[in-house]
């Protein structure tokens, strides 16, 4: 970031991994200012049992050690394994093509991603970090929900535990992916995802949860970013999305994704949780 011309980079195969084909894997990202100590930087992926070599669903996270000094020391561990409720994260096979709209070609349900991003923060208490994946919900492929986590860590350097999860189904029946998560300070979450269906143009909707609601439920009734006006021409959609907190005003969520209005374009909205 400062334009040193010594800057290094590092990289590990993950031990352990099966992939579908796709391979995404993503590192958690610090939100708030207080920074966690040097060492054991997570890096996270879905499992699902539909892929090779996966008996049960889970989540696999590793921890890195990279030391500067010396990139030859630099380790990564074996991966924790964190059963999860059963999910399908499969469409159409592995193919781009798959969540129907009124006009235009299926669109892709960005599978086997670990969407945008996997947001850690810390509490005093305790460390969480939240994050989603697109998935299944009829068994047919063509109709896709919102897979979500809060793991948490009681300690720095222990394992994590799930201690949230959830399943977002858009209530009018349309699909709901590439959604992106975060938590303000006070530990209430906001998701921001995009909408889909034979009725519905691609467009932006929101929803969240204040930290004292019941376990597992998006509790806000969803909101509309912005509407699209047309169907995407391509199958190709919306994987350039991102929902982050204001640094300055810690309730606040920002959010830019992907529509149609005439043409492709990207918008950005705010909101905050009451």
């Amino acid at each position: 970031l400062t334009g040193d011309p010594a800057a290094q980079i590092v990289g590990f195969p993950l031990p352990g991994i099966a992939n579908s084909g796709f391979y995404s894997p993503i590192g958690f990202n610090v939100n708030g200012s207080d920074l966690p100590p040097a060492g054991d930087a997570p890096i996270v992926y879905m499992q699902d049992d539909a892929w090779a070599g996966v008996n049960a669903d889970h989540l696999k996270i590793w921890k890195i050690n990279v030391d500067w000094q010396n990139t030859g020391n630099s380790t990564i561990s074996n991966p924790q394994e964190i059963p999860t409720i059963p999910f399908d994260g499969v469409f159409d096979g592995g193919s781009f093509s798959n969540l129907p709209q009124g006009g235009g070609p299926d669109l892709d349900a960005l599978q086997a991603t670990v969407m945008q991003l996997a947001q850690y923060r810390r509490f005093g208490a305790y460390n969480a970090v939240v994050f989603n994946f697109v998935v299944d919900l009829s068994g047919t492929d063509d109709y896709a929900g919102i897979r979500w986590y809060e793991l948490r860590q009681d300690n720095d350097g222990d394992d994590w535990y799930i201690y949230q999860e959830g399943t977002y189904v858009q209530p009018e029946g349309h699909s709901a992916y590439c959604g992106s998560m975060a938590m303000d300070e006070l530990g209430n979450i906001g998701m921001g995802y995009s909408v889909v269906s034979i009725i519905q143009v691609p467009s932006i909707r929101y929803t969240g949860r204040m930290a004292s609601d019941e376990l597992g439920q998006m509790t806000l009734e969803e909101g509309i970013l912005e509407d699209g006006n047309n169907w995407d021409p391509s199958l190709r959609y919306g994987d350039y999305a991102q929902l982050n907190v204001d640094p300055a005003v810690d309730r606040k969520f920002w959010h830019t994704g992907e529509y149609f209005q005439g043409s492709r374009k990207n918008i950005v909205g705010a909101f905050k949780l009451a």
